[in-house]
């Protein structure tokens, strides 16, 4: 597999041992988007947690730009931790390529090791932040 798309590349996954970043790996799959395209919409059914490969997208709420996504970012971990529908619309804003692991397969992997249940935990809280 191409080492731009090892789970240790990713800030959550980083510190985990080989035998877990294989299981990842083993899970991983990987998809490609282009310029323009949309990943998820808000309201969708979420099932899968991204992290952005190459390229860039941009995050919308109720049509409204809210942050922009580059290589290692993460995203649908609110819906993951949820099981809410997607909060946000993602929009590929070059041609994109994300690693994608399904909420079946994360779900229980999260549940055997709270260290990245809590990274995710984390990030969830991030939104619920209020900014500057």
């Amino acid at each position: 597999m191409d080492t731009r798309s090892h789970p240790s590349r990713f800030r959550a996954f980083g510190r985990l041992p080989n035998r877990e970043l294989t299981e990842l790996e083993r899970h991983q799959r990987v998809m490609t988007f282009a310029e323009g395209e949309a990943v998820v919409r808000e309201g969708d059914v979420a099932d899968d947690l991204y992290v952005i490969l190459d390229g860039c997208a941009s995050v919308s709420v109720d049509g409204r730009l809210r942050r922009a996504l580059e290589p290692g970012d993460p995203f649908g971990e609110l819906a993951l931790a949820t099981g809410a529908p997607r909060s946000a619309t993602v929009i590929a804003a070059t041609d994109l390529r994300c690693a994608v692991w399904s909420a079946d397969f994360l779900r229980p992997f999260l549940v055997k090791h709270p260290r990245v249940a809590l990274a995710v935990a984390a990030r969830v809280a991030d939104y619920f932040t209020p900014g500057p």
